[in-house]
C-alpha cells in the first residue's frame, strides 16, 4: 500500500500507526516534496469513492481561499493541487488500484 503523507499532519502519522499495527507494508510517499503529477491526480481521482474532486483537497487552507477556488473547474483544481500540493487532502491510501482519503483514518482500511 502507498499511503500519501504529510508526516506534520497528527491524521496522517496515525493512518501510519495504524497500518504498522496491523503489520500492512507501506510505502510512504511525502507528497509535499514528492508533487504528484497532474496524470497522477488524475489517476488517484478514477481510483477514489468520491463526489467530486473537492472531496480530495483541504478546501480551509489560505491557497483555496487566496486563489478563489471555489467555483473552479475540477481540471483547474487539480491544475491548483500541482501547483500547491498542501490543498490535497492527506493522508491517501493507494492499494489494488483503489484509492481513499484517510479522514477518519478508518477509511484506509476499506481497501486492504
Amino acid at each position: 500500500m502507498i499511503i500519501w503523507h504529510n508526516p506534520r499532519c497528527s491524521k496522517s502519522r496515525e493512518c501510519i500507526k495504524l497500518l504498522d499495527e496491523m503489520n500492512i507494508d507501506i510505502q510512504i510517499r511525502e507528497y509535499l516534496k514528492d508533487t504528484p503529477t497532474l496524470g497522477e491526480l488524475k489517476d488517484l481521482i478514477s481510483m477514489m469513492d468520491i463526489e467530486n474532486v473537492r472531496d480530495m483537497m483541504r478546501i480551509k487552507e489560505s491557497e483555496y481561499k487566496e486563489l478563489d477556488l471555489k467555483n473552479k473547474s475540477d481540471d483547474e483544481l487539480l491544475e491548483a493541487m500541482v501547483k500547491y500540493p498542501k490543498l490535497i487532502e492527506r493522508p491517501i491510501g493507494i492499494n489494488n488500484n483503489k484509492a481513499r482519503v484517510g479522514r477518519p483514518v478508518e477509511n484506509i482500511l476499506d481497501i486492504i
